[in-house]
């Protein structure tokens, strides 16, 4: 169950920008009817500032979707909160009996329906999505889109056109996230699609580094906050080399005092509660830096130890030291476009 809670969180972040922990609660489970124990786990989140308790169904289990439907009236009551239900896989039609019957569910990389929160998810991932300000002109691509874009800048492989569905599968999206990141880069004209039968074909055109001046202004750091830790189990923690570290391995800059990494906010959070890293108040010359990213940078990093050129471009590109600066400059001409 804990590694189903991991791929929710992970989901949620890089589908709509939630940046959501999900723990366990085994004081709901104990307000509930005892055969609900043999049918799901009970665990806790908070999506669009609305607690919400999450029943993770059993793999072992199987329960048709009438009597998901029982059930979330049961829990409800027993509860009085928000309950949403979390499924390992489910068939089509099963999520379709379920939006049938209203029942609050989500379905990891696959489906997320939850009525009772519609209205304030909509207006959350709406904002945080595309970056709209209140003139209605978007600010930045989401998440999702980002990746995609700058995974297409570093790697021809859409000559021709590749399909919504081939990006999914290679980015680990859901084909919902592939549509919503089509949408959002042909409205903003920065690439164009095409159906082909019953695939949607989208090309990012030919002159790559014209279209990563054009996506520019879209683009936005993936870091998001900034630690500086100690290492406790060091063979155990996944991260990627960043900040001057990277840029010292991509150009002649020399690498700074601290070595600097970077891993998603929801990595770092897993590693911090498993006592593998240990945060420290201040920095001190034996510390690592830990860039929290919106993304796992290994979408595309290329040697699988170093964060990719053109996000490392986008964290450094509001330095001010000349030093930097021209090692930037350095960088980005060894960008194959």
């Amino acid at each position: 169950m804990q590694n189903l809670a991991e791929e929710l969180e992970s989901y949620l972040s890089e589908t709509f920008g939630l940046a959501v922990r999900v723990k366990r609660d085994l004081k709901a489970a104990e307000k509930l009817p005892i055969f609900f124990g043999a049918l799901y786990s009970t665990w806790e989140t908070t999506i669009a500032g609305h607690p919400v308790i999450l029943l993770f169904q059993r793999k072992r289990e199987a329960v048709s979707p009438a009597q998901v439907a029982k059930h979330v009236v049961v829990a409800r009551a027993a509860l009085g909160r928000d309950v949403a239900f979390v499924f390992p896989t489910l068939q089509s039609f099963e999520r379709k009996r379920l939006v049938h019957y209203h029942v609050p569910f989500i379905v990891p990389e696959r489906q997320t329906y939850l009525p009772d929160l519609l209205i304030d998810l909509r207006d959350l991932v709406r904002g945080r999505r595309d970056g709209m300000p209140d003139d209605g002109r978007v600010k930045h691509l989401s998440t999702p889109a980002q990746v995609l874009l700058l995974h297409g800048l570093q790697n021809r492989l859409d000559e021709g056109g590749r399909s919504l569905k081939s990006w999914a599968k290679l980015l680990e999206y859901s084909g919902m996230t592939a549509s919503r990141i089509c949408d959002e880069l042909v409205g903003l004209e920065l690439c164009e699609s095409e159906q082909n039968g019953k695939r949607v074909l989208l090309h990012l055109g030919a002159d790559r580094l014209a279209l990563w001046n054009k996506a520019l202004p879209f683009l936005r750091s993936p870091k998001l906050r900034v630690a500086h830790v100690q290492v406790a189990r060091p063979d155990t923690v996944l991260w990627y080399n960043a900040g001057l570290s990277a840029l010292s391995r991509y150009t002649m800059l020399a690498e700074g005092r601290n070595a600097v990494y970077a891993m998603s906010a929801a990595e770092y959070r897993r590693a911090k509660e498993d006592r593998r890293l240990v945060e420290q108040a201040s920095a001190d010359d034996s510390s690592i830096v830990v860039e929290q990213w919106r993304y796992r940078p290994a979408k595309l990093s290329e040697d699988n130890r170093t964060v990719d050129r053109l996000s490392l471009y986008l964290t450094l590109k509001d330095d001010r030291d000349e030093r930097v600066e021209a090692a930037l400059a350095e960088l980005m001409e060894g960008v194959k476009w």
